[in-house]
């Protein structure tokens, strides 16, 4: 947590964030995290994931868009 008149460093920031996307990520289906937890944290491909999670690979893309539309609107700050 900042302080008031606390100065942000970088490594702070990032680890706000860090923090903010972690819940922002148990936030999420269980089948759009998983799906996103392959593609961007183990860097599966497509077909992988499809082969993984038993689903088309058109499906993948589908529940990966999802995943990140849902993260935007949750990690966006507030106006």
């Amino acid at each position: 947590m900042r302080l008031l008149g606390d100065t942000p460093t970088p490594s702070t920031d990032l680890e706000e964030f860090a923090a903010a996307l972690k819940r922002a990520l148990r936030r999420l289906k269980p089948k759009y995290r998983r799906c996103f937890v392959l593609r961007y944290v183990e860097e599966r491909s497509y077909a992988e994931i499809a082969r993984i999670m038993k689903m088309p690979v058109s499906t993948v893309g589908t529940y990966l868009q999802r995943a990140r539309e849902e993260l935007k609107r949750t990690l966006q700050p507030a106006p």
